[in-house]
This record gives C-alpha cells, sequence and structure tokens, in this order.
C-alpha cells in the first residue's frame, strides 16, 4: 500500500520502472551491506532487477560512503549459468556494465559474511531472506536464554557472556534500523516493519529527516543521471 501510495504521490526517478526497498542488513565486520528489493515487487523482469542494482550502488556511495559499491546477486550458486532466467540473463547485463562495479552471485549462506556491500535480488526472495534472518536471529536468542537457565554453571557463563549477547542482539534488532527506504520514487519514502513499535517509528522518522536534511534524494539523482 506504502509503494502504491508513494508512486501516486511521487511519482519514479527518471528511467526507473520500478522502485526497491533497501534493507540494511548488519555483518560481522561492522560493515553493513544493502539488500534490495526486499518486498515491494514480488514479480520482477530483468531490466527492473539491473535498475535495483543501481539504485543500491549509488545508495551504498551516498548513505553508507562506500567506494565503488561491491555489487552482487543473490542466487543458488556462484556460477553465472546458475538460477532462473531472469537472475541469468540480470548477470549477463550487469557484467557487461562499465559503470558499476559487479563481482556475481553470492549464496545465501554468503548474506552477512560476503564482502559486498549491495545484494540484489527479487522483492519475493528478499522479502522471504529478511524474515528468515530475523527468525532465526530471535530462535537462536531464544534457545541461548533457555540453555543458561537450565543449570547453574551456564547462568555463571551467561552473565561473562551477557553484554556482548546483548550487543549482538541489538544488531540484529530491526527496530535499530527503523525503516527501510523505497528506492525509486521521486522523494522520500520510508517503509516499517509491520510489527514496528514506537522506537522502530521513531528511527524511522529521524532516518527520513536525515534523508531530507542530506539531500539523499538529489544524490540519488545524480547518482543515476551519471549511470545513464
Amino acid at each position: 500500500a506504502q509503494m502504491a501510495a508513494s508512486l501516486f504521490e511521487m511519482k519514479r526517478l527518471p528511467g526507473i520502472e520500478r522502485p526497491g526497498i533497501a534493507t540494511v542488513l548488519p555483518s560481522p565486520e561492522r560493515m553493513p551491506r544493502v539488500l534490495i528489493d526486499s518486498g515491494a515487487n514480488a514479480d520482477t523482469k530483468v531490466q527492473q532487477l539491473v535498475q535495483f542494482a543501481y539504485l543500491g550502488s549509488v545508495f551504498a556511495e551516498s548513505v553508507l560512503y562506500r567506494e565503488n559499491p561491491r555489487i552482487c546477486l543473490l542466487n543458488v550458486g556462484s556460477e553465472s549459468s546458475k538460477g532462473s532466467e531472469m537472475v541469468v540473463e540480470a548477470y549477463k547485463t550487469l557484467e557487461a556494465a562499465e559503470d558499476i562495479n559487479f563481482i556475481g552471485n553470492i549464496e545465501g549462506s554468503q548474506l552477512l559474511t560476503a564482502d559486498v556491500d549491495v545484494i540484489v535480488c527479487d522483492g519475493f526472495v528478499g522479502n522471504i531472506t529478511l524474515k528468515a534472518i530475523e527468525g532465526v536471529a530471535a530462535g537462536l536468542m531464544t534457545m541461548l536464554k533457555e540453555e543458561m537457565t537450565r543449570n547453574p554453571l551456564r547462568s555463571i557463563g551467561g552473565l561473562l557472556v551477557k553484554p556482548g549477547v546483548k550487543e549482538i542482539i541489538k544488531t540484529m534488532d530491526y527496530s535499530e534500523y527503523g525503516g527501510a527506504p523505497l528506492l525509486g520514487v521521486n522523494g522520500v519514502s520510508v517503509i516499517c516493519h509491520g510489527t514496528s513499535r514506537a522506537r522502530a517509528i521513531d528511527n524511522a522518522i529521524h532516518f527520513a529527516c536525515r534523508a531530507v536534511q542530506g539531500d539523499l534524494l538529489g544524490r540519488m539523482r545524480e547518482g543515476l543521471s551519471s549511470r545513464a
């Protein structure tokens, strides 16, 4: 609904067929990466997937301050021939492009560890991926708490690792990031998690304010025009 409203009110940026949701993912090296599209488009064409790569690249430059961002496709294998016809064709297009730093495919097991800045996929895959990460993180924390309460020795050990565990939980908590920008519309639109509470909404509002104050839209326009 928000994507439809954003398109109606703001329209698209020139040359963009469909906007994509850009979600910032944590990583062990504290070098966040962007997953796009994380849920705006369940059905995606090759050209739209390629456009997500360019949108993500400009966003990584403008917001994450990455020079020459490393772009990849999320796929079932690293080989260029793997995956659906759409992903294979997108690979060929991005590989041939000279104005983007495309490094190939990564698999799901590399989402948080691969040396990349932007991970590109269609919204169907992206949304399932994002919710799987959230679910696994929540499940692991629950199991860890259960194990630490089963006997006194584990409880003592749990106290020692508690600060580190809390930091991991904070890193994986979507409310810390607030919301995800809808890239490709001619304005600032931030989409929040369906279960967002006050903290997440507050952070999303702050992100939207920073995006306006920092002229994110202007930088997106400039970055896309230089790649036209």
